[in-house]
């Protein structure tokens, strides 16, 4: 079975972060307008596309080779989080990976995927943790940067009859680092689920974006997902004790509500974050939305 580390030299992906200093007033990632030569992942309907071959100086061009299919979850095959995937990456390509590590791994992670029969989820999973969980990893270190870079809300909303519904701008840029750390996992893991086969995307997903919601040991970020969808879902039973009476009735209690609110969030809106948005109002509208 083989893993990422078997197709890459060492050079390839474990290279010291320098920041460019000439890049210092580098326009804010959602009002960028990237050049051609800056559009090095490509988004069309379908897939994400990446010139995989030229990483292995093929002579000919092998379409499939260079597209990363997008079709195992639907939800991230529309143009509004294939073009904010692109726009993303694209940025943090020309702006933080200098040396283009990210498109590195993909390229390996693509051939293990296409022509290596025996590279299953264990393996993909270990990598994953490698290169994009793991805290001392280039991609993270980047992906870090670039968060506290863009980040830009200011947060200083107070409940004192709920304090649970209160977020403070550690608990949104943990949100937002997650956020891109997805938007890097998804091209991947979506092409993987397509090969493999992987019935159930949503479980798959889930397993993987498990681990990177324990990516700050100081913040149980899930728990407060859970206690805010909890809160709402509560208030909202309160105001539409029939409505939940009658949903009672098909095993949909509550705590039912509150965890599919939270994987809701966590699989369909945490992807699709915006630094120019306020992520936590996404979130409390995700949330009345489910349970409505």
């Amino acid at each position: 079975m083989k893993t990422t580390k078997e197709t890459m030299n060492e050079s390839q992906y474990k290279t010291p972060f320098v920041v460019d200093e000439s890049l210092k007033d580098r326009p804010h990632v959602d009002e960028w307008q990237p050049k051609e030569e800056d559009i090095v992942l490509h988004a069309i309907k379908g897939s994400i596309l990446m010139d995989v071959c030229s990483f292995y100086k093929l002579d000919k061009r092998n379409p499939d080779l260079d597209a990363f299919s997008l079709e195992a979850k639907r939800a991230y095959n529309g143009d509004q989080v294939r073009n904010h995937i692109a726009q993303y990456l694209n940025y943090f390509e020309k702006y933080y990976d200098y040396d283009h590590e990210l498109l590195a791994i993909y390229a390996s992670l693509k051939y293990l995927i296409d022509y290596e029969p025996s590279y299953g989820k264990d393996a993909l999973f270990y990598d994953i943790s490698r290169y994009f969980i793991n805290r001392q990893s280039p991609i993270f270190i980047k992906a870090n940067k670039m968060n506290e870079d863009q980040y830009c809300l200011n947060l200083t909303y107070k409940n004192k009859k709920n304090p649970v519904l209160q977020y403070n701008d550690k608990h949104a840029k943990l949100l937002m680092l997650i956020s891109l750390l997805m938007c890097m996992l998804i091209i991947p893991v979506c092409h993987f689920m397509k090969v493999r086969k992987i019935k159930k995307p949503n479980d798959f997903l889930m397993e993987i974006y498990d681990r990177l919601l324990l990516i700050d040991p100081d913040i149980d970020i899930y728990s407060k997902l859970m206690e805010t969808a909890s809160s709402s879902v509560h208030q909202s039973e309160q105001k539409n004790q029939e409505i939940f009476n009658k949903q009672d009735i098909r095993g949909l209690n509550s705590t039912i509500h509150a965890q599919n609110s939270v994987a809701n969030i966590i699989i369909n809106i945490i992807p699709k974050y915006k630094y120019s948005e306020n992520i936590i109002n996404l979130n409390f509208r995700s949330i009345l939305n489910n349970t409505g």
